[in-house]
């Protein structure tokens, strides 16, 4: 695909349409270098891959469903078109990532598990296809372990959250300690081996979640719109181990990051009442075990208590 005369408005379309944005928790991500200068965009594609970016950018400020339909039905022309087994590897690779981003958000607004598989078969052939020594590589194991995630949610079955934990893992263990995507990886690896432990008891995997929640919360820059969901995750596996082991420590810790989490949490968002309920539940635990009045809420403080939740 790629030619030397390539010109320079191709690339900065390819750039403009794919775009890179760091993912969020729990969520998909572009792989590093998705968008990188050097590669431009063949014009055969362009109309469609505008139509899924703009699309998803609807989904994402209305809520419209349909829109999801419209960037699935774009990104499944671009991928069986003719020319598409003819283009350079790294179109290939970007344009099967963004498809798969596009499919797992519908089967998450809509719970087609068609989708979730689809998304699925396109993120192995990208890990398979991708060199080891790729910068992308850890972007599409990350992918591909939040597809197996949502599919072991669905169905329940454990070779999913297995293998979720490896990819998560290896996309840990290839990516840069300063780099940004870092506390992503780490936070999703983190997710795995709490479910895991929720479903096998195993103290060894709560633990090493704890390790790795610490690691994303000391990597994250201190004013990024993620780092509160990430307290409230290493909140919730503290949590979990001051349920199992009662250790008040935990139960100490747990409250003050929770504490963090709510005050750095915009009064606006939804989560902020999750943040909210995680404190209460753990203000109540004290109160109860360690008989301190002071930590009892008052009725106005907090409503519709819940066990604690992550993201």
């Amino acid at each position: 695909m790629s030619r030397s005369g390539e010109s320079k408005s191709s690339v900065s379309i390819f750039s403009r349409l794919f775009g890179k944005k760091p993912g969020h928790l729990g969520q998909t991500q572009d792989a590093p270098g998705a968008a990188a200068s050097s590669l431009p965009l063949p014009p055969e594609f362009r109309e469609d891959i505008r139509t899924a970016r703009k699309s998803v950018k609807r989904f994402l400020r209305f809520g419209d469903a349909s829109a999801l339909d419209a960037a699935s039905s774009a990104w499944e022309r671009v991928l069986n078109h003719p020319a598409f087994p003819g283009t350079e590897a790294r179109f290939q690779l970007a344009a099967s990532n963004h498809a798969g981003r596009v499919l797992l958000r519908r089967y998450r607004a809509q719970g087609r598990v068609q989708d979730l598989d689809r998304a699925l078969e396109l993120w192995r052939q990208a890990v398979k296809l991708t060199p080891p020594d790729s910068p992308k590589l850890p972007g599409y194991l990350n992918n591909l372990g939040a597809g197996l995630s949502g599919r072991y949610e669905r169905a329940g079955r454990l070779e999913d959250l297995e293998e979720a934990i490896g990819v998560y893992r290896q996309a840990v263990e290839l990516t840069p300690a300063d780099s940004p995507d870092m506390p992503g990886y780490l936070n999703n690896l983190g997710n795995g081996l709490r479910n895991r432990y929720e479903r096998a008891g195993r103290l060894e995997d709560l633990e090493e979640a704890i390790g790795v929640y610490r690691q994303a919360v000391k990597l994250v820059p201190a004013d990024s719109p993620d780092m509160p969901g990430y307290l409230n995750n290493l909140g919730t596996g503290l949590s979990g181990r001051y349920e199992r082991a009662g250790r008040p420590e935990d139960l100490e810790e747990a409250i003050g990051v929770y504490r963090r989490a709510v005050k750095l949490t915009p009064a606006d968002s939804p989560d902020l009442r999750i943040y909210l309920n995680n404190l209460d539940a753990r203000l109540r635990n004290r109160s109860a075990h360690m008989a301190k009045p002071a930590d009892r809420p008052s009725s106005s403080a907090f409503h519709d208590t819940e066990e604690p939740m992550i993201e």
